[in-house]
């Protein structure tokens, strides 16, 4: 299964519109948040796109969740933005409530600097800010594992 990745588009609609015209083929898109306007928009411009959310620090008056999970053929995977977990001075509170969870994929956004790890068994990725640098991330959720791309509009 292939997965779009986007976090904090920050009032960037159109790359965020051009990143989901380029993707059609992933079959699940991941917001993570700062950018409650564009993510509204593009689910109405997309309806037929499977796209789960969640609030940023920014997106004031979301009634979004902080922090969410789903279930993958890899196991279930963990998204947030990242403010509640502190992720600006590392990302330790996140690994614990990833463990805590039994997630197997983590993503989460806030720090606008890209990531992708591999620790103990987790997979993390923070696809970094789309609307300051254009900057997203592919997930491909294989049998053998989860590959963890980070791309450029």
């Amino acid at each position: 299964m292939r997965i779009l990745v986007i976090s904090d588009s920050h009032g960037n609609f159109f790359k965020f519109k051009d990143v989901m015209e380029k993707h059609r083929d992933a079959e699940l898109v991941f917001f993570l948040g700062d950018g409650k306007r564009e993510y509204e928009d593009i689910c109405d411009l997309f309806p037929e796109r499977k796209i789960l959310a969640v609030k940023g620090n920014c997106d004031f008056i979301s009634p979004l969740p902080s922090v969410n999970t789903v279930g993958s053929e890899q196991g279930k995977i963990l998204y947030t933005h990242g403010d509640v977990f502190n992720v600006k001075f590392g990302t330790q509170r996140l690994e614990e409530a990833a463990v805590k969870e039994g997630a197997r994929l983590v993503l989460y956004g806030h720090t606008h600097k890209r990531d992708a790890r591999y620790l103990n068994g987790m997979y993390i990725f923070n696809p970094g800010s789309l609307g300051s640098d254009g900057s997203y991330g592919i997930c491909d959720i294989l049998d053998s594992g989860i590959a963890m791309n980070h791309l450029n509009i």
